[in-house]
């Protein structure tokens, strides 16, 4: 507890001195105001996992006995699409934030306050222990310095998957709620998208992209969930000849790990987008301004991969991608329908 607090006021000390407005030298202690119960958390709430969105936005896993929690910090809308999608579930509930709480996220996650220099020195500086009748600092006083801090009870247990696949739904919604570019339908897709429970989904690249300005970037994190599946077809197949009870998934990182072997991704990407409905493949293709071939799963692979590449790779033979090119939001959601399509056929659709 006391080194608990110690970390939180040496952390503004530093934010202030940075901002030209230290804090003048003092005799006494400094620790935020709380109860039992605060102090209960302060000595026993760990924060494991945690995905940092810069210096002001933060999602961690958080253990309290057998009770799992997700802190969101600086994740201003909540309010707004937590209780109208049912993708967040009444399995996670928002609860009290508590200035135990409070002093655990900010003593050990480096999260800056959103104020001025001069309001920090102000908040720090109006008491201490050598203060009479000093009791602790005014935990609201405290929150009004950083971004909202927000504690969510899970009522389930959270293992690695589920917290990155929750800290996608999270991050979907505040980035389209908060100004970001994402579309409300866009919104809609990436939730159900981020409803699937598959080991090889890279829910924390999806997280991270939908708050990047630039969609190209969420265009890319779309691709790698199809990467992801690669593996599929040769893995299980050489299981099935081999006579092993193994999941295609297991096998390919067992193939990766010991005899580096990776499928060819352009081939790959073909292979698997034949897992797909032809309705939502031609979305893709038409989404580029494009009209499909015959053969859907063909065209949409080329178009796919051409822009993939065209966004990676420069090259004096290769355009570039400026944003204004295309629909984003038609794009990605086109996307989305197809990466949903090929992981329900690539997984067990229990799982899923």
């Amino acid at each position: 507890m006391i080194s608990a607090n110690e970390r939180l006021f040496q952390r503004l000390g530093e934010f202030c001195s940075g901002r030209g407005a230290p804090i003048a030298p003092n005799d006494g202690y400094r620790y935020v105001e709380g109860d039992e119960e605060s102090d209960l958390i302060i000595k026993h709430l760990s924060l494991g996992r945690r995905v940092l969105f810069g210096s002001q936005r933060a999602a961690v896993h958080a253990t309290l006995g057998d009770d799992d929690f997700i802190i969101l910090v600086g994740f201003d809308y909540l309010d707004e699409y937590v209780n109208r999608y049912p993708e967040f579930g009444e399995d996670v509930q928002e609860s009290d934030c508590l200035p135990g709480h409070v002093v655990v996220t900010l003593s050990e996650l480096e999260i800056r306050p959103e104020r001025s220099g001069l309001e920090a020195q102000a908040f720090v500086e109006v008491a201490d222990s050598t203060t009479d009748s000093y009791e602790g600092h005014d935990v609201e006083e405290l929150k009004r310095l950083f971004p909202r801090l927000a504690v969510f009870d899970c009522r389930f247990s959270l293992d690695e998957n589920s917290f990155y696949q929750l800290v996608a739904k999270f991050a979907a919604a505040e980035s389209a709620y908060g100004g970001g570019w994402i579309s409300e339908a866009l919104l809609g897709d990436l939730l159900a998208l981020a409803s699937i429970s598959a080991k090889s989904f890279p829910y924390e690249a999806i997280s991270r992209a939908v708050f990047d300005t630039d969609p190209r970037n969420l265009y890319l994190a779309l691709y790698r969930c199809l990467e992801a599946t690669y593996a599929y077809k040769t893995s299980e197949e050489l299981a099935k000849a081999l006579g092993l009870s193994i999941a295609w998934s297991e096998l390919a990182v067992k193939l990766d790990q010991k005899l580096s072997w990776r499928p060819r991704e352009a081939s790959s990407l073909e292979v698997v987008l034949r897992h797909a409905s032809d309705t939502d493949l031609r979305k893709v293709v038409a989404s580029f301004g494009k009209e499909g071939g015959d053969d859907a799963a063909r065209s949409a692979a080329s178009s796919i991969y051409g822009l993939r590449n065209r966004i990676v790779h420069f090259g004096a033979s290769l355009d570039s991608v400026n944003i204004s090119d295309y629909d984003w939001n038609a794009v990605c959601c086109a996307l989305v329908g197809v990466v949903y399509d090929v992981f329900h056929s690539a997984f067990d659709p229990v799982t899923v």
